[in-house]
């Protein structure tokens, strides 16, 4: 058997798939984390600016942002999960 033949070419071209799909994947997840951490900065600089508020309202843009990461938290869950089925 060649190593060139049909027999092979599956198991080699499902392999080639799988790792471009894996490093596809990691440039999105990577592009999500600089999105991410560019989005709290921003919830950041906003609580900062905002020194006139009222404590009410602090206490809302903080719930925001905790909301924000717990949402974060969730997707990178889900991320994890569909590369353990490598989907």
């Amino acid at each position: 058997m060649e190593i060139g033949s049909c027999e092979n070419s599956f198991p080699v071209a499902l392999i080639l798939r799988n790792f471009i799909a894996n490093q596809i994947a990691m440039e999105h997840k990577k592009e999500l984390e600089e999105l991410h951490k560019k989005s709290l900065d921003k919830i950041d600089a906003l609580i900062d600016s905002k020194k006139n508020l009222t404590e009410d309202h602090h206490e809302k843009l903080k719930e925001a942002k905790k909301k924000w990461q717990d949402s974060w938290s969730g997707l990178m869950d889900v991320l994890m999960y569909l590369e353990t089925l490598e989907i």
